[in-house]
This record gives C-alpha cells, structure tokens and sequence, in this order.
C-alpha cells in the first residue's frame, strides 16, 4: 500500500506499474510509497540546458512524472531519451498542484525533498540508450489538459503569436540588466498556449525560432 497521514491505498501485487497508474496515487500533497513498485520509462527531460534544476522527468507512454535528485550532472548520469527504472518503495509521491513528483521523504516546505546523491542509484538505474528515440504524442493546442505535464508531447504547427515574433525566450530587466523568466505566447493557427522559459535555461538570451 501507500500510506500517509494514516489513509491507506491498495496496490496490486504487480512489481512493475505504469506511471499513469502510480500518479493516481497522488491523492494528497505527500504519499509514503510502501510496496516494492518500479516504474520505467525515457528520460524526456534533464537539467542538460537548465531547464530543471538537479531532477529528471521521464515518460512511459502512459504519462510523465518529474524525479528529484541532489545530483549536479543528471545529464551525464541520466543522458535525454535513455531508458531507466526507478524503484519507488521507500519514496514520496508529491502533488504541486498539477506537478507530480517522486522524491524522498518531505522535511520542509516542498511535497518532495531531493533524492540524496549517495542514494541516487538505489532508487534509479537501467540507464540504457535506445536504439530509437520515443515518439510523443502529437496534439493540437485545444486537446492538451493538466494530466499532461511532465508527459512528452508535441504541437504541430506551434509558432509565437505574431506580436512576439522576433523576441528572446527570456526578457531582460530594463533596469538590472537581469534575464527573467518570461511568459511567451505561441499559437497552432486556433488555439493559443503560455510557455514559461526559466531565467536561468541556457538558451535564455536566443531569439525564439
């Protein structure tokens, strides 16, 4: 089962289970998972442009769910689209709004703390690079919902609105000289999206294509 703040769920005996069935679990802002399940998908993010600090993201097909680690390098230990598994009993399942995160056990303020570096390859391993790249999910702007962050998803067609064309990823403080995170506005020739771009990524300062 996994548990907290005493309420109890019941898992099936399968060892392996998709991520889509683990996230169900994310009832609360914390679960303690008990059982022995292990997950395994592609890595469809990391921290190789700075886009995520010290985590992972990785996608089964069924969905994606982000995995804290205090680790510097999870691009070079967990390179962009190999396949990994993740053990998750004795991790937390968090809930941030509609971020879900496995991690270890909160002490503070967040749903989910880093995974300790020491600990790192105890709970993650299988690092394998696939022969093939995974495909995403193709979907216009109008289909995207909530259940879909962290999965690995692409928008055809996805341009900046005409009155951003020609602009950084990230405004710069007129004041500070500072990068900032920015709000940018992009469009499938229908609907339109919001993209945040971390002050901090490394393509930061790059004219949006």
């Amino acid at each position: 089962s996994l548990c907290s703040c005493g309420t109890e769920n019941y898992v099936s005996q399968s060892r392996e289970v998709s991520i889509a069935y683990l996230r169900s679990f994310a009832v609360s802002r914390s679960e303690v998972i008990g059982y022995d399940l292990i997950i395994h998908g592609n890595v469809v993010a990391n921290d190789k442009f700075r886009e995520f600090t010290r985590g992972i993201v990785i996608d089964d097909g069924t969905a994606g769910i982000a995995v804290q680690v205090d680790v510097d390098n999870a691009d070079i230990l967990f390179p962009l689209f190999s396949e990994v598994k993740v053990r998750c009993s004795g991790l937390s399942i968090g809930r941030d709004g509609v971020r879900i995160m496995l991690g270890a056990y909160p002490s503070g303020r967040y749903v989910v703390d880093r995974i300790a570096e020491s600990e790192v390859q105890n709970y993650i391993n299988s690092v394998v690079l696939p022969e093939r790249w995974p495909e995403p999910m193709l979907n216009r702007i109008s289909e995207l919902t909530p259940d879909m962050v962290y999965s690995y998803v692409a928008v055809d067609d996805l341009c900046l609105v005409a009155e951003e064309r020609g602009l950084q990823w990230c405004d710069t403080d007129s004041m500070s000289g500072a990068v900032t995170t920015t709000v940018r506005h992009f469009t499938d020739g229908v609907d339109t999206l919001r993209v945040v771009t971390y002050s901090e990524c490394q393509y930061a300062t790059e004219v949006v294509p």
